[in-house]
């Protein structure tokens, strides 16, 4: 919140400044590690759409011989990550771990992985990294309701959005209170006339005959409209003295120099700004907490390649269909299986062999192409759809697979 404050502030002072200064990056309550890439943060500020990688908080207890987790990405669960941990260590993926369970309690989050003697900790939490959801993408699609019209926004054209709509709101804020100011300005204005001859407004109250008749009588007597003879009929016996009056005639002075100032704000943007950015101050003052998300460079973070040698190799077939599905399926699976399952409408594009260490190129409608690797992709089988790629590969909403080489 304070990031998000501290931007629009300078945002306000200087339409050009450089918002990535001061919006950091995202924060999630759940915490975890960030991995910060500049070049993919500008991209989400720009155009409101991207991706970024977040990871989950780790610490090796020596004594125990086991890796707590304490922190995990905003996109998965702690049921999801021990599923998927299960998964492979039944399938040998994963030799190096005795047991995973979930040990959270009213202390906070902590998933506990027992290791075997002689396991490298930080070696193994890179190939978790790789292959389970301990490190996770978070995609960004900035879609927002203006007008009533969907519409993908950048950072400044949604600080922009909110800035008009703030103004407004600080400007009718302004107006209801200088109205106000102006009514009550009224009223005492008609109460000073009544101050030049407190006798006569009692003389005329006393005198008129239908209780009609005391406002348009004292609106004669004493030249003033409506509202101001209403206000001073209102008034109670015991209160048609001076003391009284005048004491409420103070506010006059007072009340002239509101309206001056509300009038003034309402003519110049620039004092509405002011406000705007003093109350975004008082909410940081108010509101700000620490950073839940650790920011850490994505250059600094030893490259899960290093790891990729510790997967297993193996033949596989791969399927590549024409709607952006990819099926790997073993040869020994192929062999035991009947006809392909494809989604209805949907067709065989590229059969091909490899093995599971194989990368591989997927084309897109949108001119993009995108690095990945055929152990990326769960083991199938015929009697299923497959992974669908833009899904898998978090590409962009209306981004679809054309090509797979």
């Amino acid at each position: 919140l304070e990031e998000v404050c501290k931007t629009t502030i300078a945002y306000i002072k200087d339409r050009d400044t450089d918002i990535t200064e001061t919006l950091l990056a995202p924060d999630f309550p759940v915490g975890g590690q960030l991995l910060y890439d500049k070049a993919e943060i500008e991209e989400i500020y720009n155009t409101g759409r991207g991706s970024f990688k977040v990871r989950s908080v780790y610490s090796y207890d020596k004594s125990a011989n086991c890796i707590d987790i304490t922190e995990i990405p905003p996109t998965t669960t702690v049921e999801a990550i021990i599923d998927k941990v299960i998964e492979l260590m039944k399938l040998k993926k994963i030799t190096e771990i005795n047991d995973i369970r979930d040990e959270t309690d009213l202390k906070g989050l902590k998933l506990t992985i027992d290791l075997k003697r002689g396991t490298d900790p930080d070696k193994l939490m890179q190939k978790l990294f790789k292959i389970t959801p301990l490190q996770d993408t978070f995609s960004c699609n900035f879609n927002i309701l203006i007008s009533g019209y969907p519409k993908v926004m950048g950072v400044k054209e949604i600080l922009d959005e909110w800035i008009a709509f703030r103004t407004e709101c600080v400007r009718r804020r302004v107006y209801f209170s200088l109205t106000k100011a102006k009514d009550r300005l009224h009223l005492l204005n008609g109460l000073s006339k009544i101050l030049l001859d407190i006798d006569k407004a009692i003389k005329i109250v006393r005198e008129t005959e239908q209780e009609k008749e005391v406002v348009p009588n004292l609106m004669i007597g004493f030249g003033i409209d409506e509202i101001q003879a209403e206000y001073v009929a209102e008034i109670k016996l015991r209160h048609l003295n001076r003391e009284y009056i005048l004491k409420q005639l103070k506010d006059i002075d007072e009340l002239e120099k509101q309206i001056e100032d509300y009038e003034s704000i309402l003519k110049s943007k620039s004092r509405v700004y002011t406000i705007i950015v003093k109350e975004l101050e008082e909410i940081i003052k108010k509101y700000s907490m620490p950073r839940r998300t650790k920011i850490i460079s994505a250059s600094d973070i030893t490259s899960a390649e290093e790891v990729v040698e510790d997967i297993p190799d193996y033949p596989v077939h791969l399927f590549f269909t024409k709607e952006g599905y990819i099926k790997k399926i073993t040869p020994q699976s192929l062999r035991m299986s009947g006809e392909q399952k494809l989604k209805e409408g949907d067709e065989l594009k590229i059969i091909t062999e490899s093995t599971n260490k194989k990368e591989l190129l997927f084309f897109t409608n949108k001119h993009q192409v995108y690095k990945s690797r055929v152990s990326d992709f769960d083991d199938s089988r015929a009697s299923l759809l497959g992974d669908y790629v833009p899904g898998k590969l978090g590409m962009e909403e209306g981004e679809t697979a054309l090509y797979m080489a």
